[in-house]
């Protein structure tokens, strides 16, 4: 897993007040990563005090700050069917789950794993749970400890199997599809990227294609109006793209840095409306690109979102399509 630290740079809050971070001691607070609910109603940050943030995505102003996790957040993801459930996991061991109708401040779901948790992914309508911690992914049926249930205190998260023999390295990346919620797609630093059909009975059966990206993979996403397609991107700032079921590779720019004049890799944003691809990329001045994406070509666009300028590295990034 690649950790990148800053020291000494101006770097800019939520809340858009800039903090100055003077060394290793100060306590500046920053983002990891962005994410929105379906419904656009709420904006949900990973932080770097081990918190996760809401904000109104009207007004940016912060509603709730979940205090839990005692070590870095590695990732988390919203409920596709309500905006009040969050799930997080953590170097900790931990995954939670977050019930943001409840009066509490702690979470209403506790599952705890054998080694830091790397990535996490809820499909299936909000009923499964994928955490990756190693290099393997365990699955969890959550409808009782959910958006189905009224009470997430009385229910707890049930371990239904576990998929330990698909990588050989640390599991970075869990992503289920929204078009196809059975289909999850999992990446590793072995450079792997693999896809399974959770609807079947045994992990073997399981596997719907695997494709090796040749570099220990940071990110990845669907995209195309039937999401039978995938981006990555490594470690090492490459972006590669790929046919889901058949495997192949229809995209590949391994200099891709040098190709638009940035430093870094942040991620792809899919839009279906326009079925269109773009890429985010950033350079160490605050400074950032989009890029439209093609099998051959990579074209910056010519409008990008007007946005507040960044004082630091871009680490996320979000897109919500409004209807």
């Amino acid at each position: 897993m690649l950790l990148i630290e800053l020291h000494k740079k101006i770097i800019a809050s939520f809340d858009r007040k800039p903090v100055v971070e003077e060394g290793d001691n100060d306590d500046g607070v920053y983002i990891f990563d962005v994410n929105c609910f379906f419904d656009g109603s709420a904006v949900v940050t990973s932080l770097s005090d081990n918190c996760l943030a809401v904000y109104d995505a009207e007004s940016l102003a912060q509603i709730r700050k979940l205090k839990g996790h005692s070590d870095m957040i590695n990732g988390f993801d919203l409920s596709k069917t309500t905006p009040n459930s969050i799930y997080s996991v953590s170097n900790d061991h931990y995954v939670y789950g977050w019930d943001l109708r409840a009066s509490s401040e702690a979470p209403a779901m506790k599952i705890k794993l054998a080694d830091e948790v790397t990535a996490i992914s809820v499909g299936m309508n909000d009923s499964l749970l994928a955490a990756g911690y190693g290099s393997s992914i365990s699955f969890y049926d959550i409808r009782g400890s959910s958006c189905f249930s009224d009470n997430w205190n009385n229910k707890k998260a049930t371990k239904l199997g576990e998929y330990s023999d698909i990588h050989t390295d640390t599991v970075t990346q869990l992503k289920f599809s929204t078009v196809n919620p059975q289909i999850l797609a999992s990446g590793a630093e072995d450079g792997l990227i693999s896809l399974f059909d959770t609807s079947a009975a045994d992990g073997d059966e399981a596997v719907v294609s695997i494709f090796n990206t040749e570099c220990p993979v940071r990110r990845i996403g669907f995209f195309g109006v039937e999401e039978d397609a995938m981006y990555c991107l490594s470690t090492t700032e490459t972006a590669s793209f790929w046919h889901c079921t058949s495997a192949q590779r229809v995209g590949n720019f391994p200099n891709v840095r040098e190709e638009l004049g940035m430093d870094y890799l942040v991620d792809c944003m899919y839009d279906c409306r326009s079925d269109t691809l773009r890429l985010l990329a950033g350079d160490y001045n605050g400074d950032s690109k989009i890029a439209i994406v093609t099998p051959t070509a990579l074209q910056v666009a010519e409008e990008t979102p007007k946005v507040i300028p960044q004082l630091s590295d871009v680490r996320n990034i979000t897109l919500q399509v409004v209807a």
